[in-house]
């Protein structure tokens, strides 16, 4: 017998979960299980040979027209199987004739709007901060001032604050080692708030020494996005503030880098502090500080009409 769709997707997932982060995985397969939902409820044929390129065309039709999916979530699903199809080409699973489904004339990726989209300001964060101050329990306002000051000051992606160590983590130098995306290690560094937060925190957090600093729950198990999200949702109603609404725990990020770079951050070094193994990466948010843009533009004029010789903008050049 050959072998199943579902016994596909198992093959894929067990293959990524020792060498991805718990939050990577559970996106792996969240998505996979919607694909895998979507071909039973529509009796499509189980045997992986029988997976056709006008199957897969009609889910991401059905991902638009049916269930209305933003093309970002779309295009997660396409990376996704596709990400699937590479591991069972390298297994020699495919047939001659799927191993093209992702290839030119094969499934065309979703396009993304490349969007502008907003940021935190202080007073928001601010007022998330005092929010914090406002339950009882004194160990979850230390433990969630310490984490909105972190998101903050250290522009860490949620995956990587769960994977924060007390063994990892300097408070005399403001600093931590994380598990970055694709499992590499990084450095993470915060300033004083998030380092007057995280010591706060330590006072009064239970359990022994050791393991994740960041801990869900009295028992000390690591957070999770799912917690940090829910950490942030009750906190701004708490706080009387609206939270971003596409991507809420990620906008920090973005204002992490608008805030370096409307500091006058070089795009280079701003890359090595997010974590992107790519300067692509990093230019996306250069569009993100206009102020930023026009003062490398005045200075890139200024210093063409110094070398042309020009005065002022209504000086002629020198004959």
């Amino acid at each position: 017998m050959s072998i199943t769709v579902k016994d596909a997707v198992d093959v894929f997932l067990a293959h990524r979960k020792p060498r991805v982060l718990p939050t990577s995985y559970y996106t792996y397969s969240f998505w996979l299980s919607r694909w895998l939902r979507w071909r039973e409820d529509t009796r499509q044929p189980e045997e992986l040979v029988a997976v056709t390129l006008a199957d897969l065309q009609a889910y991401f039709a059905h991902m638009l027209d049916v269930d209305g999916l933003a093309p970002a979530s779309r295009d997660a699903s396409w990376r996704i199987i596709k990400a699937l199809w590479r591991l069972l080409a390298r297994r020699k699973m495919l047939s001659d004739l799927q191993l093209s489904f992702f290839g030119e004339d094969g499934l065309a990726r979703v396009t993304v709007p490349d969007d502008i989209l907003p940021v935190y300001t202080e007073e928001t964060i601010r007022a998330l901060l005092a929010a914090c101050d406002k339950l009882t329990d004194e160990l979850w306002a230390a433990r969630n001032r310490a984490l909105i000051y972190l998101l903050w000051e250290s522009g860490a992606r949620a995956s990587e604050l769960c994977s924060l160590t007390d063994e990892m983590t300097s408070l005399e130098d403001r600093r931590g080692v994380i598990m970055g995306k694709g499992g590499k290690p990084r450095w993470l560094f915060w300033d004083a708030g998030a380092n007057s937060a995280i010591e706060a925190y330590l006072d009064v957090r239970q359990g022994p020494l050791g393991g994740p600093l960041l801990r869900d729950g009295r028992a000390g198990g690591p957070m999770t996005y799912t917690a940090i999200l829910g950490i942030l949702r009750r906190t701004a109603k708490r706080a009387g503030v609206g939270l971003i609404k596409q991507s809420p725990v990620h906008s920090f990020r973005r204002t992490f880098a608008q805030d370096a770079l409307e500091s006058g951050i070089a795009d280079l070094e701003l890359q090595q502090l997010m974590g992107h193994r790519s300067i692509i990466s990093t230019m996306r948010y250069t569009r993100r500080a206009p102020e930023r843009l026009a003062s490398v533009y005045s200075r890139m004029r200024q210093g063409r009409k110094e070398r042309r010789g020009w005065c002022d903008s209504n000086a002629r050049p020198t004959t």
